[in-house]
């Protein structure tokens, strides 16, 4: 369910595991190291700004908050933490861009004869070339194209070398406009489409098109144009 935050309220971002009812005010966060990366003072912002906190107190496992801007928490949201206006990259940016419940869903993927792969948060061209290679191993027969989600501050450092290994592009703008400053995902969307027409690669731009119709039937004017 939905909650809204409001000026003013605290609220509880925990790694704690709720067996029963998670106590009011409270936001579970799936992230081991959450607690200890942040600091008091440190701007949290959900869903890449939608809601903004303020780290008040740190107790164990469980980090205090004061809501700064009002908005709607959505499950599933994207967290993103930022100290004295530059964003901190945590310490889950060393884990592997493919987890090993990826390579299980991949192994599915390539027997059910799918046309593409999309992989989120590609840090280099590495993860596209090795996932590449498994994909020939795994098929000799297989075509599945690999898209590369460019998603993160570490694709766009990387952007020209993941773009060339793979088979295209999505930018995705939601999870883009949490890691970078929101006023300069237009300008960064336009230099990955012009990078991927001067290299013939396809390319997606996708999130938050047609956001509206979430709840409505029929999108907005601004949406359809």
């Amino acid at each position: 369910m939905d909650s809204k935050s409001v000026d003013g309220d605290i609220w509880t971002f925990s790694v704690s595991a709720f067996d029963s009812h998670r106590p009011e005010c409270t936001i579970s966060v799936n992230y081991d190291g959450f607690a200890e990366d942040v600091k008091v003072g440190d701007e949290l912002l959900v869903d890449g700004g939608m809601v903004r906190f303020e780290v008040i107190d740190k107790i164990g496992p469980d980090v205090k908050c004061r809501c700064t801007d009002s908005g709607l928490l959505l499950p599933c949201a994207n967290l993103t933490f930022w100290r004295n206006g530059s964003l901190v990259q945590a310490r889950n940016a060393m884990l592997p861009t493919i987890s090993s419940k990826d390579w299980l869903d991949i192994d599915f993927g390539i027997s059910e004869g799918v046309d593409f792969i999309a992989v989120s948060f590609v840090k280099s061209a590495e993860v596209i070339k090795q996932l590449k290679s498994y994909i020939a191993a795994r098929s000799c027969e297989s075509d599945v194209a690999v898209i590369a989600k460019i998603e993160s501050f570490d694709s766009w450092k990387n952007l020209e070398e993941i773009i060339q290994a793979s088979d295209g592009a999505m930018v995705a703008r939601g999870d883009l406009g949490a890691q970078v400053p929101l006023e300069e995902v237009p300008s960064i969307q336009e230099k990955i489409i012009q990078l991927c027409r001067q290299l013939n690669k396809p390319v997606i731009v996708a999130s938050q098109f047609l956001e509206s119709m979430i709840g409505y039937p029929t999108p907005t004017r601004a949406e359809v144009s």
